[in-house]
């Protein structure tokens, strides 16, 4: 999707051994402070305690409450999302049910550095509760989401079975996936928009793909997502609860929502080129100029004839990824290509490199030319039909993103 639209999105990512990223971004890369003459910055903080703390970003909003935190735009004028609260609960037995532990005494501390990657803000709270200690850090690094850091550690002396609820009240909007609420879904995206508003305008959203697929594209089992997920109403919008078990943890062992994890979901830009019309022949479309379109979340690639007409088509397409949040990183497996395909017109595809310019800088006749050319990550291609499509880039897709990551470039694209 182009990075002019707004949204916002959650990601959490198993990382194994009981750790997990998650993510909460909106698609843009600066904001401009309004309330300091509309100068742009990438970040700001405005230390209310003991109410709030307010941490502005490129990609978030958020005002974080000693037992809960708020979502705006990135301007800080319109709320997202009234109330999100992380709820840690452990399985008893008898009667046989989930009960909140219960959280109090907290603690909110403010952390500002410098590393390699950026500038970092951090926000920190510490509870107490009868099991061990909950922590939730909100953790901004310059030009990258906001993420969350949730730690909590056993220290009761027994082994308990525990469980984390992200609790979401409020979510401002009157749909979820173009759908009425009430809503039961089972899709690993979730978006909420306002009722009448094109789907792509999201108020906020939720990814939770990487919380219910492994890397290789099967389904995760025991520590992820439960699904499906119940959407309904709320007074001021809608509310979900996103319930992640289970762990069993002895006595001093923890389970942990790590904020080191990058989420790519949302490109720089996608889209794709196109030829085509009445003309003579395959040969006469191809000499055309193309038509670039990336205004919407869609990419087609194919190329056929209409022999009856002799109308000829030729689509090629495009994704490119802002990958800075990535600098300095290791990868240790092939990156995969995921994505929901709506219909097949090729079955001879190919999932090419795109190194020689930004696809987002690039002219439509340079793009053009850049997606026909170098050596295929995948080749053939077979479009796989249906949501929560998987395809491995290979080998060489890892070297060129280790490589891009490694000499700190800012993108990694791929193309049809």
């Amino acid at each position: 999707m182009p990075n002019k639209w707004p949204n916002t999105w959650t990601e959490v990512e198993d990382l194994g051994g009981g750790k997990f990223g998650a993510t909460i971004s909106v698609g843009h890369r600066v904001f401009f402070d309004k309330a300091d003459g509309n100068k742009p910055k990438k970040h700001k903080l405005t230390d209310n305690r003991p109410n709030h703390v307010l941490v502005q970003g490129a990609k978030c909003c958020v005002e974080v409450y000693p037992y809960y935190a708020k979502y705006f735009d990135v301007q800080h004028e319109e709320v997202r999302l009234y109330e999100e609260r992380w709820v840690v609960q452990k399985w008893r037995d008898p009667p046989g049910k989930w009960e909140d532990v219960g959280a109090w005494n907290p603690v909110i501390t403010v952390e500002e550095y410098s590393e390699p990657a950026g500038d970092v803000v951090k926000v920190i709270i510490t509870y107490d509760t009868s099991y061990g200690i909950l922590t939730v850090e909100y953790f901004q690094r310059d030009g990258n989401a906001l993420k969350h850091n949730v730690t909590f550690k056993n220290t009761s002396g027994s082994t308990e079975t525990f469980r984390v609820v992200q609790k979401w009240a409020g979510i401002v909007g009157a749909k979820c996936n173009g759908k009425d609420i009430p809503e039961a879904e089972n899709a690993p995206f979730l978006a909420f928009h306002s009722a009448g508003q094109p789907q792509k305008k999201f108020t906020i959203a939720e990814n939770l793909y990487s919380m219910i697929f492994n890397p290789d594209g099967s389904e995760k089992i025991g520590q992820c997502l439960q699904r499906p997920i119940s959407v309904e109403t709320h007074a001021q919008g809608m509310k979900a609860d996103f319930i992640y078990a289970q762990w069993v943890l002895a006595q001093d062992e923890s389970l942990t929502i790590d904020p080191a994890t990058a989420t790519l979901d949302n490109p720089t830009e996608d889209g794709y080129l196109f030829k085509g019309g009445i003309m003579d022949g395959q040969a006469a479309c191809l000499a055309a100029s193309p038509t670039r379109y990336n205004s919407d979340i869609i990419v087609v690639y194919s190329g056929r004839r209409i022999i009856v007409s002799d109308e000829s088509h030729a689509y090629r397409g495009y994704v490119e990824w802002d990958i800075s949040s990535l600098a300095g990183g290791t990868l240790s497996a092939n990156p995969f290509f995921k994505y929901e395909g709506v219909g097949q017109l090729d079955t001879d595809g190919e999932i090419n490199p795109l190194t020689d310019e930004a696809p987002a800088g690039a002219t439509d006749a340079n793009l053009w030319g850049y997606i026909a050319s170098g050596t295929a990550y995948v080749d053939p291609f077979t479009l796989g039909v249906g949501a929560s499509q998987s395809q491995d880039l290979g080998a060489s897709a890892k070297t060129d993103l280790q490589t891009a990551m490694t000499s700190e470039q800012s993108l990694f694209a791929i193309r049809f």
